[in-house]
């Protein structure tokens, strides 16, 4: 998969966590326009939203060769966990091409986080392999990464280093794997693929949901641990002498 193609995977799942904290967004309304008239208008959904859309369509994922037929129905509440790599594809397309008709579908299976879910899932089989690894993303063993890759924090600002470990994820059905990682803030802790992505045009790992370092987008909030104020965070000098950083 190239880069360019990966870059835009990543893009489209780190919307949708976002979008999924901004729910519930308002479906058609009646907009009063003047003079006692109303139209049917949208409130603002949001940026996010709007990209994450523009993205289905720029990557095809929503097309009309992926459109399942006139007899498909789809309901919000639908599991998503153990579908192909065809159905994500076209749960997606129907949704959005029934909404030229139904106004506010699409909205709806946003609010009840089934778009969200079915992303993820085509992320995962687009982008990962059988196990839920990232393809790009090749481990040393069956337990360890290469020590002393860069991570970045949700919002860019803060840096990890991987410290050279991995296992399964052992949240109940989750098809992610765990690595080992110590922030600069001097924080060890485990981070979960579902809540990461792997760059390997840069050889960097993004926190892409979640929590600012710790990748967990499982409510409740707040989301993991977060980041030490900075007057607590380990000098460089210290740093170099512990795992993922001694060599950098």
């Amino acid at each position: 998969m190239i880069s360019e193609t990966l870059d835009r995977w990543s893009e489209l799942k780190r919307l949708t966590f976002i979008v999924d904290t901004q729910v519930p967004f308002r479906g058609p309304q009646l907009i009063e326009s003047g003079d006692s008239e109303f139209v049917l208008g949208w409130s603002s959904t949001s940026p996010e939203l709007d990209r994450l859309r523009e993205l289905l369509n720029e990557m095809q994922i929503v097309s009309p060769e992926h459109y399942p037929g006139r007899e498909y129905q789809a309901e919000s509440s639908i599991e998503l966990s153990n579908l192909a790599v065809s159905d994500p594809n076209q749960f997606l397309t129907w949704v959005s091409r029934t909404d030229r008709f139904v106004e506010g579908l699409f909205v709806e299976f946003v609010n009840a986080h089934a778009i969200s879910r079915a992303i993820r899932r085509l992320y995962l089989l687009e982008v990962c392999d059988e196990t839920g690894w990232p393809r790009a993303f090749q481990p040393l063993t069956a337990k360890t990464v290469p020590e002393g890759i860069e991570l970045r924090s949700i919002s860019g600002e803060i840096e990890g280093r991987t410290s050279g470990s991995r296992r399964k994820c052992t949240a109940t059905g989750c098809p992610g794997w765990f690595i080992g990682v110590l922030w600069e803030t001097g924080q060890q802790m485990y981070i979960c693929s579902e809540g990461w992505h792997y760059d390997p045009k840069a050889n960097r790992i993004d926190v892409i949901g979640g929590g600012e370092i710790s990748a967990r987008f499982i409510s409740p909030k707040p989301l993991g641990r977060p980041p030490l104020p900075r007057d607590q965070w380990p000098s460089r000098s210290e740093l170099t002498n512990r795992k993922g950083w001694d060599s950098k």
